[in-house]
């Protein structure tokens, strides 16, 4: 007879079984962790498990993460968004070898604790100098790109920015001890205070103010320079534009050639501009490339430039207007494939909903799809993480490959899929 173990299943018993042995934690709390202990004046570095239980002592919910800033396998942390994690539950995931690090749940089941993360160190720095007594007092940890402030605010989802995220549910954040794959260690810049962190509301005190500028400023640019380039002033839809622009910036290096082809779609969706030469988007492009500076390294403008030039006319379908869009669309609309509820990840589920529908569009006949629009499902995403992702299906038996593509300019052919899932 095969027995199916349900890991989440059994751990529940487990932390039953061994929640009846009482008795309080004897470990330091989370302040005196962050500022070290003693009277040396040495900083003393404690484990992961002993600031994961001050975490947990100040009603966080803490999961762990491993190198790649994910859960390891076996621990389904959405889960964690309603019910935090037992302190013998703590003991077992960080006495595993591949827990590196940890982080906090947002959200109701932490407090209600909200994270502002700026991946821009100058717009930290200038919301910083406007309000120096909140900088001083709010939690804020040091990361590999910039700072990330806690607070407690209204429960909500993630909201994207040029400069980073609003973080208030549905998502966690990397904690000190932790270590960036880069080698930067999270640390402490302000460490919590003792008690419960102060309610904030984001809006009032600027949080997103930086954001809030950079629209004004992205739009008065495009006016002046695009008022220089052809001598009259854009007036129609500046807000379309700016969206076009702050949705396209990359998340990570390598992901600039295609961010620039989604840019391309994206402007080609603005009635008014889609049939304009691509020299008369110059300056639109200049913004793009100085915003997103940042996240491709020191690659120099002419690099992005020739990358537009060469999609803008290229563009067969505007944003919202191609097949894929539709098919997205739907995808979004509809449950996970019951096949698929093995993965854990948003944008893994949502490629294979994207497959399934894409299936249901080809009928009996296997689809066609490129790592490049496999990609596009993903938010941040590269191409080789979509085919990562597809191997990845085709190995669990959810998609099998009928034709693999053929790459080249001339007689370049995305791969054949067959969906082999339930359809309904």
């Amino acid at each position: 007879m095969s027995v199916t173990h349900d890991h989440d299943a059994i751990f529940a018993v487990m932390d039953e079984l061994e929640s009846r042995t009482g008795g309080q934690p004897d470990h330091p709390s989370v302040v005196q962790l962050c500022v070290g202990g003693g009277t040396t004046g040495r900083r003393v570095m404690p484990d992961l498990l002993e600031y994961a239980r001050g975490y947990l002592d100040r009603g966080w919910s803490i999961i762990p993460v491993g190198s790649n800033k994910a859960p390891p396998p076996g621990v389904r942390w959405k889960r964690y968004q309603t019910s935090r994690a037992k302190p013998e539950t703590l003991e077992r995931w960080f006495a595993r070898a591949d827990v590196t690090g940890m982080a906090v749940v947002l959200g109701d089941v932490s407090g209600g604790l909200c994270c502002r993360d700026f991946d821009i160190m100058d717009s930290y720095d200038e919301w910083a100098q406007a309000h120096p007594d909140l900088a001083r007092t709010l939690p804020t940890v040091e990361t590999a790109r910039g700072r990330h402030v806690y607070f407690r605010g209204r429960a909500g989802s993630v909201t994207k920015y040029a400069d980073g995220e609003l973080r208030c549910g549905g998502s966690y954040c990397i904690l000190p001890p932790s270590r960036h794959r880069s080698g930067v260690e999270y640390q402490w810049v302000v460490p919590p205070p003792p008690g419960d962190l102060p309610f904030v509301d984001p809006v009032a005190v600027h949080l997103v103010a930086s954001v809030t500028q950079q629209a004004e400023q992205t739009e008065q640019t495009q006016q002046t320079e695009q008022t220089k380039a052809i001598g009259e002033p854009v007036k129609r839809e500046p807000n379309c534009v700016h969206s076009a622009i702050v949705t396209t910036i990359p998340g990570r290096p390598g992901e600039r050639n295609s961010r620039i082809w989604r840019l391309a779609r994206a402007l080609k969706a603005i009635d008014w501009l889609r049939d304009k030469p691509a020299g008369f988007l110059r300056p639109v492009i200049i913004q793009w490339h100085n915003l997103a500076r940042h996240r491709i390294g020191t690659k120099p403008f002419d690099e992005s430039w020739a990358d537009f030039t060469w999609a803008w006319p290229r563009v067969r379908h505007a944003m919202g207007e191609g097949p894929m869009d539709m098919i997205l669309e739907r995808a979004l609309a509809s449950e996970p494939p019951a096949e698929a509820l093995i993965y854990e990840s948003e944008e893994t589920l949502l490629l294979a909903k994207v497959c399934r529908e894409l299936q249901v569009n080809a009928g009996g006949d296997p689809f066609f799809l490129s790592m490049r629009k496999a990609s596009e499902c993903l938010e941040g995403g590269s191409p080789m993480k979509a085919l990562r992702l597809l191997r990845m299906f085709c190995e669990d038996g959810l998609l099998e490959v009928v034709q693999r593509g053929t790459p080249g300019p001339e007689s370049r052919k995305a791969t054949r899929y067959r969906y082999l899932g339930r359809l309904e």
